[in-house]
């Protein structure tokens, strides 16, 4: 009887103890419903914000002062630590979490490449003159410039320009990507900027410069920008358009392409087509990529009136960068003829032979019919030192690289007790600009491409000549030679390509006089024996006493390993606050589920 009596109660106290565990249960579950709906709620309530915020302007809110309490409370990006990236006077967050198109969150880095320190500072600088030279040119009517950073991603150009350049009239920071938009938002405020100057826009870069163009030619004055700075990820060729239209009057434009492998690269095709040159494999590949991007710019401008007067140009590691005017004057526009053409060159050897499309005519015309096309004035037809055909590289800009009174006016102030920019790469600049003024001392600037002396040496089997060994043979025989400031293999000369040849071939027979041993590496049957069997047509001097100019550092190291463009920024996905718990267990238990399995199997 007490048996029964102990196992009716024991039966109870279990049905009580498993309806107590179902009620907890019941009850977490209701509390993770309701969590969950909870969130749901304000994902919701989020993504509508964010839908009212995309619009293609910031709210004209943004720029007042006032009003920068109510921006903050609109941010969505959070900085994830105090931690910045420090550049010149501007600061910019490292990483930011942002909330995803499906209200997850995401941890995302700020896309920042050390080599471009470099870009921006010589930007900084170029601006800064350019402005000068309006101050001086405008004189009373001059009320400040206008900048457009057409594509700023995280805003750290618009901070520099608005933070160390005076004369600010307004600083115009566009991106397409709202992230960005909002990241800039953020960096602004942080860096504590007169929002007033500031104009944010969420439009495509193109359609704002047409837009601006636009309102400008419809006497819209406040539409004007002086300053036009393109730093696209790629290719410049879809912006140039736009830019040189969106240029009313005289203006800076800022150009950067990181497609060198399309300019320089195996991708000749697609330069075509973008760019509207062909290529050939140049040994000076640098020059001649920015020799494209000026040549499809002046083309450009020629449509609308305008004619390009480049200030500064360079490659540096993966990209290139111009600098350069934009003006009206159709008579200019003429000039073009003689400032473009094509380059004959020969694959095999590097012999180049350079056509511009035009010569001035010795008539007397009028200004508009100055210059005539030229006709085509060749050796011959195929290659005079080694036999093998010409291939038509071009047409590309054969006119000056550089302006040398702007050169010569930014080395004076970099040098003067006026100078006050945050440079962390003044040395590097400096150096660029002294290699700059070397080539217009010897009066080879005006040269278009040069001669990689190693190549030719390699060709004709025989160890390389050192430098001076090429200055002294070369200015021997009265002709002008120096390294190019965008590689040092590469020399520019005013020699024709014979007498650069010829003087390797008496390098080669100073140090093997004996016929057997010169011709002895050689087929007879080979391009190369035809090369170095030509006879000998000028005596060089390799031991000319002269002096080599180097005072300052003209090519710098890389400052780290690994020197070159940066990754895309990476995005972690991550867990919402009460979440952790449940994917924890949802892992754990797969991973049982997998052992079982494997046992199983």
């Amino acid at each position: 009887m007490l048996k029964k009596i102990f196992s009716i109660i024991g039966n109870q106290l279990n049905k009580n103890k498993q309806t107590v565990l179902h009620n907890q249960t019941n009850i977490q579950a209701k509390r993770r419903t309701f969590i969950f709906d909870f969130t749901k709620y304000f994902r919701k309530m989020d993504s509508e914000v964010t839908n009212q915020m995309q619009v293609e302007e910031v709210p004209q809110q943004i720029i007042q002062e006032e009003s920068k309490q109510n921006i903050q409370q609109q941010i969505t990006n959070q900085p994830v630590d105090n931690t910045f990236i420090q550049e010149g006077y501007a600061k910019i967050q490292k990483s930011y979490i942002e909330n995803s198109e499906d209200g997850k969150k995401l941890l995302s880095e700020v896309f920042y490449n050390p080599v471009q320190v470099f870009n921006r500072d010589l930007t900084v600088l170029v601006i800064h003159m350019f402005k000068e030279y309006l101050k001086e040119t405008r004189k009373e009517k001059f009320d400040g410039i206008t900048i457009l950073d057409a594509l700023s991603a995280s805003g750290l150009r618009a901070i520099r320009f608005s933070k160390e350049l005076k004369d600010i009239k307004k600083v115009y920071a566009n991106d397409i990507s709202e992230a960005s938009h909002k990241l800039m938002m953020d960096n602004f405020i942080l860096n504590n900027l007169d929002l007033s100057k500031i104009e944010m826009t969420l439009k495509d870069a193109v359609q704002l410069m047409y837009e601006q163009k636009f309102r400008s030619s419809s006497g819209d004055r406040n539409a004007r920008f002086d300053v036009i700075d393109l730093d696209p990820y790629g290719t410049c060729a879809p912006f140039l358009d736009c830019a040189i239209q969106g240029a009313v009057g005289e203006t800076l434009l800022c150009i950067t392409s990181t497609d060198s492998r399309i300019l320089c690269g195996p991708d000749t095709q697609k330069c075509y087509y973008l760019y509207g040159s062909s290529r050939a494999k140049i040994a000076a590949y640098e020059e001649n990529a920015v020799r494209i991007i000026l040549y499809t710019a002046n083309n450009i401008a020629n449509r609308y009136g305008k004619f390009i007067t480049p200030l500064l140009c360079y490659m540096s590691e993966f990209y290139v960068r111009v600098f350069l005017i934009i003006k009206p004057g159709k008579l200019e526009c003429g000039r073009s003829l003689v400032r473009t053409g094509n380059v004959f060159h020969c694959d095999n050897c590097q012999n180049q032979y350079f056509q511009t499309f035009g010569k001035q005519s010795k008539a007397k015309q009028s200004d508009a019919q100055k210059h005539v096309p030229q006709k085509l004035n060749l050796p011959s037809n195929i290659c005079n030192q080694c036999g093998e055909s010409f291939t038509i590289n071009g047409p590309i800009w054969t006119d000056k690289l550089n302006d040398q009174e702007f050169i010569q006016k930014t080395i004076d102030y970099l040098n003067s007790d006026k100078f006050d920019l945050p440079l962390a790469t003044k040395k590097k600049i400096e150096g660029m600009l002294h290699s700059i003024q070397l080539e217009q001392k010897a009066g080879v600037d005006n040269i278009p491409l040069g001669f990689n002396f190693e190549h030719l040496s390699k060709m004709m089997k025989t160890t390389v000549p050192s430098k001076k060994k090429i200055f002294s043979a070369i200015k021997s025989l009265n002709y002008s030679i120096e390294q190019t400031y965008l590689n040092p293999a590469i020399y520019k000369t005013n020699a024709p390509s014979e007498i650069v040849f010829d003087v390797i071939r008496n390098w080669k027979r100073t140090l093997q006089p004996n016929d057997e041993e010169f011709f002895r590496a050689f087929d007879k049957e080979s391009s190369n024996y035809a090369i170095v069997s030509k006879p000998n047509i000028c005596q060089p001097n390799f031991d000319l006493d002269i002096n080599v100019e180097n005072k300052l550092p003209r090519w710098l190291p890389n400052p780290e390993k690994n020197w070159g463009p940066g990754k895309r920024p990476a995005q972690k996905l991550l867990v919402e606050e009460g979440q952790n718990e449940e994917i924890q267990q949802e892992h754990q238990d797969n991973g049982d589920e997998l052992k079982k399995k494997n046992k199983t199997d």
